[in-house]
């Protein structure tokens, strides 16, 4: 936001306030008119202002000083890290990516561990109960992994049939780290350190 634009800003309070004078809401215009995002902020709090006023009680007065308080509790806020922005595509794709290699990666091991998982959660007494549950889940899964994994290799060559448990999660991890890495150096890159 450049110095007009923090004008511009300060003007805008006046305006909604009605204590503009005639030379500076002729500056706001003036910047409007060539200033898209402020034009966009305008309309909204003039729209915002109006369903307001309709509300409003007619002895309720803000005090003069109100705005210029609220506009630096903004900036201090933005100052210190705080934005109106929403991650972008980028950033979202990494984080999904990220989060599916991890449960992608939890559901293999919890797979490959149905066993020992079940036994350990059948010798605590408020855990038995669940895991009497298990087994039946436990080999759904197991089963649909397994026709999951029938239908990968099939679409590979035949030689990749032969791959064990530990490359499969090696090749879990190994996603993992690279959506990592490439979330990593899109935020370095994005702060301008890449």
């Amino acid at each position: 936001m450049g110095k007009s634009c923090e004008r511009a800003e300060r003007l805008m309070m006046l305006y909604m306030d009605k204590s503009l004078l005639d030379d500076e809401e002729k500056e706001l215009r003036k910047h409007l008119s060539g200033c898209e995002r402020c034009k966009n902020d305008f309309d909204i709090y003039v729209q915002i202002n109006g369903e307001l006023a309709e509300d409003a009680p007619e002895e309720f007065e803000i005090p003069r000083d109100f705005e210029i308080l609220v506009m630096a509790k903004v900036h201090t806020l933005e100052e210190n890290g705080f934005s109106r922005n929403i991650p972008d595509k980028d950033t979202l794709s990494f984080v999904a990516c990220g989060i599916m290699s991890v449960l992608l990666g939890i559901s293999y091991i919890a797979v490959l561990y149905r066993e020992q998982i079940t036994a350990k959660l059948s010798e605590n007494a408020a855990t038995a109960a669940f895991a009497a549950t298990l087994p039946a889940v436990s080999e759904y899964s197991a089963n649909l992994a397994k026709n999951i994994a029938d239908g990968f290799y099939l679409f590979l060559d035949t030689s990749m049939q032969f791959v064990n448990e530990y490359q499969v999660l090696a090749s879990v991890i190994v996603f993992i780290v690279i959506s990592v890495q490439c979330f990593l150096y899109k935020k370095r890159r994005d702060t301008g350190r890449a």
